[in-house]
């Protein structure tokens, strides 16, 4: 395991050839293991820990997307499989933070301001947020459905054979 961890990282800025499906799982289960003990250590100390395996994260995010395109090379898949595959998980963020956003401005007005005797435009526009906050919501739901399975196709293809054979990405790895 450690060999693999140790390969993923010297070849960390490496997006062309391939990697092998054993160094890539040794290499994702040591990723784990770092992340599971440091959660677990947040609990000594959130605030030294916390921030330790923030830097960890940020400073291992490159290789991991490399060895992630690296995965896909040996399986004869194009890197673009990478932003597809996690892609629609922040545009799911987005659209279901504004229309939450949206819901409750409707809400806060409704409740607010209409026993004032607000004006009926008013009132209409506080139906209006309110009908565009459920759209929005309806289409970020939408959006998580298919970020998940994009993101299972994407594991399915980093857990599947890699080419025997040369592809269009090189030789099969060594390891």
């Amino acid at each position: 395991m450690i060999q693999a961890y140790r390969h993923i990282l010297r070849n960390y800025i490496v997006f062309r050839g391939r990697t092998s499906r054993p160094d890539f799982w040794w290499f994702a289960l040591g990723q784990i293991i770092v992340f599971v003990v440091g959660l677990i250590l947040t609990n000594v100390s959130p605030e030294v820990v916390g921030s330790m395996l923030f830097l960890y994260f940020l400073a291992t995010l490159i290789p991991t997307f490399s060895a992630i395109v690296r995965r896909l090379h040996d399986t004869g898949r194009s890197f673009w499989w990478l932003p597809l595959g996690i892609g629609f998980a922040p545009v799911a963020f987005v659209l279901i933070s504004a229309s939450l956003a949206f819901i409750g401005f409707a809400f806060i007005g409704t409740f607010f301001f209409t026993p004032f005797g607000i004006d009926p435009e008013a009132e209409q526009a506080f139906t209006d947020f309110l009908a565009i906050g459920a759209a929005l919501f309806v289409f970020g739901v939408l959006a998580t459905i298919l970020s998940g399975v994009l993101a299972i196709v994407l594991l399915v293809f980093l857990a599947s054979h890699g080419n025997r054979a040369e592809n269009q990405h090189g030789p099969p790895p060594k390891r």
